[in-house]
């Protein structure tokens, strides 16, 4: 499907449209793909761990994963009749996905195979928070107090997290100095944080 532009040729469809012509409402078919989306990340870890354990290397893994990912997204741009990325875009698209989420996922899927599924993810879902405070201090945007208490809150809840992996995971002839030098780390870390927060504030 094409429509007419303002210079009277024919010009791509966008998605958007697509889906109304469908009688898909946009924003339902958004928070479907945000559902499914999350459901899909939640259970990468458990999907992980279970390849692993058939005997799948960290290699075998991500080709397989990104074979599959293509194929569903080459689909998808058919059906909606979408144009493909070109010149300039195409090539920031290949670098990112060649060398950002290649990494991160190699990175992620090494992760699982010392951690467990729920740590591997809790630590990897840092990145909001890290993301926010590391904008803050290049001056990239500014930190209010609500992006700065939902940062705070973040890391609380993951230090929180750790500490209980820590107490199950450490034995009990160490468990108490395992524990004083966990919340030592925590303490500084604090401690460095403030100072941070301090200076992005002025």
């Amino acid at each position: 499907m094409g429509r007419m532009n303002d210079n009277g040729g024919v010009g791509a469809t966008t998605a958007a449209e697509e889906t109304r012509s469908r009688g898909w409402s946009p924003r339902i078919l958004g928070t479907l793909c945000v559902i499914a989306s999350a459901v899909g990340f939640g259970a990468l870890g458990i999907l992980g761990k279970t390849a692993y354990q058939s005997g799948a290397s960290t290699v075998t893994v991500l080709f397989l994963r990104f074979l599959l990912a293509g194929a569903l997204m080459t689909a998808l741009m058919a059906a909606l009749k979408l144009p493909w990325p070109r010149g300039r875009d195409l090539a920031v698209l290949i670098a990112l996905g060649a060398l950002g989420y290649v990494g991160q996922s190699f990175c992620y899927f090494s992760a699982l195979r010392h951690a467990t599924a729920g740590l591997t993810a809790l630590l990897l879902y840092l990145y909001p928070a890290l993301v926010t405070l590391a904008s803050a201090a290049l001056g990239r945007q500014r930190l209010t107090w609500a992006k700065a208490a939902l940062a705070g809150l973040s890391l609380l809840s993951t230090a929180n997290a750790l500490a209980v992996k820590a107490q199950m995971a450490l034995p009990n002839w160490v468990r108490a100095r395992g524990m004083a030098a966990y919340q030592m780390s925590i303490m500084g870390g604090t401690a460095l944080g403030a100072a941070l927060w301090g200076t992005v504030h002025g």
